[in-house]
């Protein structure tokens, strides 16, 4: 991906000094050949055998948009591409009312409509529209088929096919930014559509930077990635709400869709470092839901940073229809959230917060997200459904994780987490924070509360894991003692013990839920599946006596990946155990007045003697 220079705040451009081109460093003063489109007509009736050509010979009534396309893509680029500017007279949006589709952009070309005086990089004035007698094709309104280009700054809608696409079928299609758009608008910022994909890349279209555009009412996915488009970074969007970032215009589709063995493609933020706040999208108001990625061989994309299911400032619920994010048939390694300061998404007010499905949906990696909430964890915006699913069989899932900012707040929605299904397996669940969903905390089967087993010999969903059993929970100021069982596998084996505490009158009626993680340890079960924990002893609790304490159990599948990574050390994660309230050891025996005095006799029993 190229750096395109240069600045533009209300007209003002400075030109690009430094670009990347496949990895090679080209500095340039000026650009080699630049063309100014100066009308807003559709006509081509100048010399456009190349860009000096066209100035040369421009038919006398100046440059329109059609011949300078066509001009640039027959001069040959210098050291750098070649620059399409603006300087349309007048005041206001410029409409170019196409007769028939714009030529492709085949050579690298700076399509730049930002340059156009009194324009923005969020005021775009250059509307590209469909004339009363249009009588061409229903291609993409600007298609890029060529590598190392911008296309910024137009308005685009009422398109019978995409808005735009970058198109890598002829073997170019790469290193390109489509920035700054609004698309499936008209130049009063009304929604105007187009009627398949806002934005599409497809074949073999790699390392794009889709960014800081405003898609909506598009009839299919606002933005699409599909057929072995690998690393392209989609960031700063506004995908589904209109130029204001609060009115609903969704997509017909999905806000962004991801398919067809594409990978290590970027939702939202990097996460290195730099500009990090600024890189998430806003994916809200969708009509069939917030993200889908899907199929096999779609691998390692990230979803980071994000604001799911809300109004582009994040504090106004405009939830999407249908899953906010759906991950499924096939597709692996998926990575939603992170543990930086801008990784985790706030995913609110749509079915399911998350979906996660099929037997051949491995590894995905939940962390670090708001699942039903704001980012602080306060208001209620929880997905009807569960804040996460899995089903499907999929499996060799992990929710949250053992290191800082790993766990998810999972809160407000019907169910917490729910493993659905009898063979969804090695689905683990490490210390989130998992309050105030309608039903249980964490769901196994959708079956209500698990009677645990003995050896705990049924099958199913996360192999029935067995939860534990807290038998004491004493509170010493803020050190919490506690101990129980587990009765499980009937092997030798190692588990997690997770426990978590959650204040009075918001404990589920039984089992769970856990607001506050409090601190694990580990148990080894004896050769018949039977454990024990004595005296564990955690410090720094913050509740009070009369709040609750419940506990989880997971396995461990790999004892040697332990503090290494939790995706191969953990399998299966219980439900959450019965809540036990935390006993109050904090009074010291004190003499007393009215002469009530203890006495021990010999049988260590306790006798109570009123002398008064």
């Amino acid at each position: 991906v190229f750096d395109v220079g240069g600045t533009d705040h209300g007209g003002t451009y400075s030109e690009p000094t430094h670009y990347v081109f496949d990895g090679a460093t080209q500095t340039a003063s000026v650009i080699d050949h630049v063309i100014t489109v100066t009308n807003a007509s559709d006509l081509d009736n100048g010399d456009t055998s190349s860009i000096s050509s066209l100035i040369a010979d421009d038919g006398g009534d100046g440059v329109s948009l059609r011949e300078a396309i066509l001009a640039a893509n027959n001069t040959v680029n210098g050291i750098s591409p070649d620059e399409i500017r603006f300087n349309i007279a007048g005041a206001g949006v410029h409409t170019i009312s196409l007769d028939t589709e714009l030529p492709y952009l085949t050579d690298a070309v700076l399509l730049d409509a930002t340059t156009q005086a009194g324009g923005s990089f969020t005021t775009p004035l250059i509307e590209l529209a469909k004339s009363g007698g249009f009588t061409g094709t229903d291609t993409a309104a600007i298609n890029v088929r060529t590598n190392d280009s911008l296309v910024s700054g137009f308005i685009v809608g009422g398109f019978g096919d995409e808005g735009i696409e970058i198109d890598g079928s002829t073997g170019a299609g790469d290193n390109n930014v489509i920035e700054h758009n609004w698309v499936g608008f008209d130049g009063t910022g009304s929604a105007s559509g187009v009627t398949q994909d806002g934005i599409l890349i497809t074949v073999d279209a790699d390392n794009n930077e889709i960014r800081n555009n405003v898609i909506g009412a598009s009839g299919e996915q606002g933005i699409h990635i599909r057929t072995d488009s690998d690393g392209n970074w989609v960031w700063g969007n506004i995908v589904g709400l209109g130029i204001d970032g609060l009115t609903d215009v969704g997509n017909t589709g999905h806000g962004i869709y991801i398919e067809g063995t594409s990978t290590g493609n970027i939702i939202g933020t990097d996460g290195d470092g730099t500009n990090d706040v600024a890189e998430g999208n806003t994916i809200s108001g969708n009509s069939t839901g917030g993200i889908y990625i899907t199929g096999a061989g779609t691998d390692g994309n990230v979803i980071a940073g994000n604001l799911i299911g809300t109004d582009a400032t994040g504090t106004i619920l405009v939830g999407n229809s249908g899953n906010n994010v759906d991950i499924n048939q096939g597709a692996t390694n998926t990575i939603v959230g992170g543990t930086g300061a801008f990784e985790g998404n706030v995913i609110a007010g749509g079915a399911d917060g998350i979906t996660i499905w099929s037997s051949s949906t491995t590894g995905t990696v939940v962390q670090g997200n708001y699942i039903g909430t704001d980012a602080v964890g306060t208001l209620d915006w929880g997905n009807s459904g569960s804040g996460v699913v899995v089903s499907g069989g999929a499996n060799e899932t992990l929710i949250g994780g053992t290191n800082a900012n790993e766990g998810n707040v999972i809160a407000f929605n019907n169910f917490g987490v729910a493993i659905w299904d009898w063979n969804a397996d090695n689905n683990t669940i490490l210390r989130n924070s998992i309050y105030q969903n309608d039903q249980l905390g964490i769901e196994i089967e959708g079956l209500g509360v698990n009677t645990n087993d003995t050896d705990d010999a049924d099958t199913g969903a996360n192999d029935g894991q067995n939860f534990p059993v807290i038998t004491q929970a004493d509170l010493l100021g803020t050190d919490l003692t506690l101990s129980g069982t587990l009765d499980t596998d009937g092997l030798t084996t190692q588990y997690q013990i997770e426990f978590f505490g959650i204040a009075s009158g918001d404990e589920d009626p039984s089992n769970g839920e856990g607001r506050y993680y409090l601190g694990s340890t580990t148990i080894t079960t004896d050769g018949s599946g039977d454990g024990s924990f004595n005296n564990v002893m955690l410090s720094g609790v913050t509740l009070a006596p009369g709040d609750y304490v419940t506990a989880t159990a997971t396995k461990i599948d790999d004892p040697g990946q332990v503090g290494v990574d939790d995706l191969l050390a953990y399998g299966n994660t219980s439900e959450f155990s019965q809540n036990v309230a935390m006993v109050d050891v904090n009074n010291a025996p004190i003499a007393r007045p009215d002469g009530v005095q203890l006495s021990f006799d010999g049988d260590d029993f306790v006798e109570v003697v009123d002398h008064a």
